[in-house]
């Protein structure tokens, strides 16, 4: 199993421990994770990630954006929006 597997498998574990519904999950072009999501109240959104797994930062930050995703605090739709 190759590094790029491992972190795609380890966003996937996070993403569920928060409480988030993968629908789809891959690698872009630029070799950042791509995981299409769906949250509790049902909004589903596409959450882009680096797939550097040695910075800690990064990993919390996955961690916090999944979390406040599933539970509605935060839509990155409405990023784009602004």
């Amino acid at each position: 199993m190759g590094i790029k597997s491992s972190v795609m498998r380890d966003a996937r574990r996070m993403a569920e421990a928060e409480g988030v519904e993968i629908l789809e999950a891959g690698l872009t072009k630029g070799d950042h994770i791509k995981l299409r999501c769906r949250n509790q109240q049902g909004l589903v959104a596409n959450i882009f990630m680096s797939a550097t797994p040695s910075d800690f930062r990064a990993a919390a930050k996955r961690r916090s954006q999944l979390r406040r995703f599933a539970d509605g605090r935060w839509n990155p739709l409405m990023e784009r929006a602004a």
